[in-house]
């Protein structure tokens, strides 16, 4: 990578973070709000917590990854059990996760926003392979709240998750696509030397 390309791709990482950074601290004023008088959450009311909050931090360490160079497997492998194994080299990925597109290629901004995107999209498309059944303990403590069978609950714990993964996705998708078409400000002209 060419010292150009390098400086737009960090840049662009570094507005990535901060607007995910920014974005947290909106959502911890949602959530108080949201909580205001609930004693207890139910099930979709969690799920809709949990995966509002998981997306932003997703995309920040993603971001983090990036900037530190490391392979884009293994900035997949936070999101996707597809990529996670003791020797991320010994992973083989998807091709279409791995290419780039040809103007990401040559424009480090670009290129930046497009692997976070990337990520986003393994995450979705991946959520059966890495989705995580309900714990013992956990379906006691929803079972106790929604007194269903066992099968059931864990049904819509899954759907729950599902649903508002896609719905805080898509959330994070327009934020990113709003900030990259966001034309960046041209650095102010140096005066003349006299």
């Amino acid at each position: 990578m060419d010292r150009k390309f390098r400086e737009e791709r960090e840049k662009a990482l570094e507005e990535i973070h901060k607007a995910m950074t920014q974005k947290i601290q909106d959502l911890v004023a949602w959530s108080r709000a949201f909580m205001q008088g609930k004693e207890q959450l139910t099930l979709p009311d969690h799920m809709r917590v949990q995966e509002t909050f998981r997306w932003p931090a997703a995309v920040m360490f993603a971001a983090s990854d990036l900037k530190e160079d490391k392979m884009l497997k293994e900035v997949f492998s936070r999101v996707s059990a597809r990529y996670q194994a003791k020797d991320i080299r010994q992973v083989i990925g998807l091709s279409e996760d791995l290419t780039r597109s040809p103007a990401a290629k040559t424009d480090g901004r670009l290129s930046a926003f497009e692997d976070v995107l990337k990520v986003l999209e393994v995450a979705e498309r991946d959520f059966d392979l890495t989705y995580r059944p309900l714990t013992p303990d956990s379906l006691e403590f929803w079972k106790r709240r929604h007194p269903i069978d066992p099968q059931g609950l864990e049904l819509a714990y899954r759907e729950n998750q599902r649903h508002f993964m896609k719905e805080s996705l898509k959330d994070m998708r327009e934020t990113l696509v709003a900030l990259r078409d966001k034309a960046p400000k041209p650095a102010a002209p140096k005066p003349p030397k006299p």
